[in-house]
């Protein structure tokens, strides 16, 4: 294998089924070449055998995007009856490096609403995750917010990593009484394998009606690579439930309750007190 490759012996698989030896040189991490010998033994005449493995991209510097890997050499040395010795060899094409950012697979965005459950006029605290899953860092990501009917965005809560981020810099009236919320470059790069979380605040109005699950979608509308091509990325939803208030009685209130409970307790009382 030519560097840039890592050998995978797990995946070697022989059709049909013959015995054979495997042994592959050291370094096998993508920075040196590797050879690897498959020891078959004797052959039968007229039999063909097949050969198969996996070799992964090494994740190292000089894979670079675009970085063109040359072709594979396999080479094939065996002795006939008479013990002459013969080869043969043969060529597989160019490996293209591709390393590119991911922010648009499943896990790269999540999100989540707390508490669960919020009376009107309370507060939700809302988290996003975004997690680069690629191998190149992302540039530039704008992430945009569905928040929805009765739920506003509460000014200057907005953090990145801990720290005060900006507000987001357009706030527009979306479908169905719900408020979309942007920020355009919120987050100027993410790493390879770093998530970055964006923590934001909203306020609840006291008409949201009780009992209704109020479910709000984050889409990471695009982000950049290192050569400036610009991609659309995942999503994620989250949800609580508009609490339904409990009454609370007064001081008057209480009062009255507790007169009620007293005359109660005196009738109970007196009829015992005929029983006998």
């Amino acid at each position: 294998l030519p560097a840039g490759l890592i050998f995978e012996n797990d995946s070697v698989v022989v059709v049909p089924n013959h015995t054979v030896n495997v042994t592959f040189s050291d370094p096998n991490d993508g920075t040196q070449p590797v050879t690897i010998i498959f020891d078959f033994g004797t052959f039968t005449n007229g039999e063909i055998i097949n050969i198969t493995f996996n070799a992964t991209i090494a994740d190292i510097p000089e894979n670079y995007h675009r970085r063109i890997i040359g072709p594979n050499l396999a080479e094939l040395t065996w002795n006939d009856n008479d013990g002459n010795p013969h080869n043969d060899s043969d060529v597989s094409g160019n490996v293209s490096v591709i390393r590119l950012p991911r922010l648009n697979l499943t896990d790269s965005v999540r999100k989540t609403a707390e508490p669960a459950n919020i009376l009107p006029g309370g507060f939700v605290d809302y988290t996003v995750s975004i997690t680069n899953l690629g191998f190149a860092p992302a540039f530039n990501i704008t992430v945009a917010d569905v928040l929805p009917q009765y739920v506003t965005y509460i000014g200057n809560s907005t953090f990145v990593n801990g720290l005060p981020g900006p507000n987001p810099d357009n706030i527009s009236a979306g479908p169905n009484g719900t408020t979309v919320i942007t920020w355009t470059n919120l987050i100027l790069q993410i790493n390879a394998s770093e998530t970055v979380v964006v923590r934001y605040a909203g306020y609840l109005a006291p008409e949201a009606p009780y009992g209704k699950d109020l479910i709000n979608t984050v889409t990471v509308t695009s982000y950049e690579d290192e050569e400036g091509t610009v991609y659309p990325g995942a999503s994620a939803e989250s949800s609580f439930e508009v609490l339904t208030p409990v009454p609370v009685l007064s001081g008057p209130g209480l009062l009255i309750l507790a007169g009620l409970l007293a005359v109660i307790a005196t009738s109970q009382l007196r009829r015992k007190r005929k029983q006998r």
